[in-house]
């Protein structure tokens, strides 16, 4: 049997939407105020924000969810033929310091997987910062929060504040 493929996004398309939404991305990550992860989800074909989940780091205790477009999933996305019911699981864990976390993206066995910035498909990626990766038809943002006392007004600064 063979399946289609998406196309791998193109890298530059993370920074475009960033600084379209950057505003709220930044009201976003200032809002959390304590550790945990933001995760924020653009649909490739319009770039408006489809969907967007905090998830609060506990000490000495891994914290999961799911993204699909299942309606019970923890972050639900419109339905695309591309993305499935339950396509990633996102799992949290609080790194050394009380203001670190780690988290690991897990692809629940699809046929697109997601792919990183540089277009690589992957199947599970593990981070303590900053990640852009794209499935089933939409751009998600994966940013930990606290990692940034206070982000800078404009919106191409606040990119060059991303390690």
């Amino acid at each position: 049997m063979v399946y289609a493929i998406e196309p791998a996004p193109s890298p530059t398309s993370f920074h475009e939407l960033f600084v379209r939404h950057y505003e709220r991305v930044k009201a976003l990550l200032e809002a959390v105020r304590s550790a945990g992860l933001v995760i924020l989800a653009f649909d490739e074909s319009s770039g408006d924000l489809a969907g967007s989940i905090c998830l609060e780091a506990r000490e000495g205790r891994p914290r999961a969810l799911i993204v699909g477009r299942h309606s019970e999933v923890d972050l639900p996305l419109p339905a695309r033929g591309e993305l499935s019911l339950r396509h990633l699981a996102v799992v949290l864990t609080q790194g050394d310091a009380a203001d670190e976390v780690r988290f690991s993206v897990l692809d629940l066995r699809t046929r697109g997987a997601f792919y990183d910035e540089a277009g690589r498909r992957l199947e599970a990626v593990t981070a303590e910062g900053p990640i852009f990766l794209s499935c089933g038809g939409y751009q998600l943002f994966f940013l930990p929060s606290q990692t940034q006392d206070c982000w800078p007004d404009d919106a191409e600064d606040g990119w060059l504040c991303i390690p």
